[in-house]
């Protein structure tokens, strides 16, 4: 009930609020029905206020202000060290109920593809902690010999984090594990970008929760994702 009276004050613009509450609430009772718990309704109202909030401000690179004045978006950290001959990384999540894949992509310095990953876990995460997650495709990296330059992610609040030092709620402890990552690897940068410019790490994600698989490749494009580069990559 006190969901259907918050949503009842929304406008007809806000529609797409209410249906992330909704799926929030069909999402909350299937777990139920697993064994798992009820959510708080106001838990379940700010998760969907935020998540709503991210979407629109991935999907037009904007962010804006306390004041509502839009703020261009160059987030970046830099770190103490860095690999200036290292590759890049582009690394992106999908979520699909009570699992998330993980995805990314690296190239060289020249722009050519030499290794894509792919992880599928199993557990109830956010958007915000799946996309965090996909940054530990650096261990990927570690495994194959390659040294990255630079990670790029659509996650803004890791970015932030970054930035800030800071180790807060979305990361879930997870936030320390990435700076320690970042810095035994030497990877000296790490930047946001729209998740437009990120299409093909999110594909990549969300291959590995329909396969639920866990892989790497190096030196060449696996055959079934050769679409993806041909269709988001100028080559």
């Amino acid at each position: 009930m006190r969901l259907l009276s918050i949503s009842e004050g929304y406008k007809k613009e806000d529609f797409r609020l209410v249906v992330m509450f909704m799926l929030l609430v069909w999402q909350d009772r299937n777990l139920l029905l697993k064994g798992g718990h009820l959510s708080d309704i106001e838990a379940i109202i700010d998760n969907g206020t935020r998540w709503v909030e991210e979407y629109d401000q991935a999907r037009v690179c904007t962010i804006f202000d306390s004041t509502g004045r839009v703020v261009k978006d160059n987030w970046a950290w830099k770190g103490r060290k860095g690999n200036e001959n290292g590759c890049y990384l582009q690394c992106d999540a999908a979520v699909r109920d009570s699992e998330i894949g993980l995805g990314g992509w690296i190239k060289d310095s020249e722009g050519f593809v030499v290794a894509v990953f792919a992880s599928h876990m199993s557990g109830s995460f956010s958007p915000t902690l799946a996309e965090a997650l996909s940054i530990f495709g650096l261990r990927f990296a570690s495994t194959m010999g390659l040294k990255i330059k630079q990670v790029t992610t659509d996650c803004l609040e890791v970015v932030q984090g970054l930035i800030t030092n800071d180790s807060y709620h979305p990361f879930e402890g997870n936030f320390s594990n990435i700076l320690a990552l970042l810095d035994s690897l030497e990877c000296g940068f790490c930047r946001h970008t729209n998740r437009l410019h990120n299409v093909i790490a999110h594909d990549i994600g969300k291959w590995a929760v329909g396969s639920k698989t866990t892989l790497m490749w190096s030196d060449c494009i696996p055959i079934f994702f050769s679409p993806l580069f041909c269709k988001n990559l100028m080559v």
